[in-house]
């Protein structure tokens, strides 16, 4: 049996203490910053690990939506769509979420073809990017978003002060420290606000 289907049904701080993708510390940040949207917000998730961000977000909002995409379709230890699916499932929240597999920046550039889905109207409340590591990518990545934000949405980046992924800070500090409102920063997870300074 393939150990995914031998978890069980567990919140956001069962899996952060688990294991570790988020720390409780960033869980807390990121409820907080979920409960500040406006009324049935969508969020995008960029990469799912095991569902840590996933479970924050519909915890923290009974009418929270997610759009998770991540390039990883089947089970892997460090995280994929079908990973987090199976934690949404226990919850019984798969009707919240929406999984995409592809590389992160695909649907943003092509969000037309999704607009047969209920949430293809919705204007994006929040973006989490925890998808590449590298400069070059999570520029592409961002910028193919950006625009699918609302004015005064969230930008999320996971992983930014990191001593492990330097190019993170970078490609945050270039596309949205110069340009928009930071909101915060707890351990590796900062947060803008889509307000020009």
């Amino acid at each position: 049996m393939p150990y995914i289907e031998r978890w069980h049904k567990m919140s956001a701080k069962d899996l952060s203490n688990k294991f570790g993708f988020l720390t409780l510390w960033e869980v807390d940040l990121l409820d907080q910053l979920v409960k500040t949207l406006p009324k049935d917000p969508l969020i995008i998730n960029l990469g799912a690990g095991v569902g840590t961000t996933a479970m924050t977000i519909l915890e923290a909002r009974d009418d929270a939506f997610v759009v998770t995409v991540d390039r990883r379709c089947d089970e892997h230890p460090l995280g994929s769509l079908q990973n987090e699916e199976h934690i949404i499932r226990a919850a019984k929240w798969l009707h919240r979420r929406v999984g995409i597999c592809s590389e992160s920046a695909i649907p943003g550039k092509n969000w037309w073809h999704y607009k047969k889905e209920s949430w293809w109207r919705r204007k994006v409340d929040m973006i989490i990017h925890d998808a590449t590591h590298e400069r070059d990518p999570i520029t592409a990545e961002i910028k193919a978003w950006l625009p699918r934000v609302r004015a005064k949405g969230i930008i999320v980046v996971h992983d930014y002060s990191s001593k492990d992924w330097p190019e993170v800070v970078a490609a945050a500090d270039e596309l949205l420290r110069s340009e928009f409102k930071y909101v915060d920063l707890v351990d590796t997870l900062i947060a803008f606000r889509k307000e020009k300074l």
